[in-house]
């Protein structure tokens, strides 16, 4: 069967990464989510993203 037009999210494996944010204006590059709530990811140029409901922030994460 095939995947479908959008990536898989290597971080859980689980969910799919679709594009939330396409850059406006100056900016450059998507912002995808992942389709796992549980996931909890967004996924741009830079890397990885999970949202802290502590600090209310998104916080860098390695992917390995």
């Amino acid at each position: 069967m095939k995947e479908g037009i959008y990536p898989k999210c290597t971080r859980c494996n689980l969910g799919t990464l679709v594009p939330v944010s396409l850059g406006k204006g100056n900016e450059k590059g998507v912002i995808y989510r992942c389709t796992n709530t549980k996931c909890n990811t967004k996924f741009d140029e830079h890397g990885y993203s999970v949202f802290d409901p502590n600090t209310q922030a998104w916080e860098r994460i390695s992917e390995g």
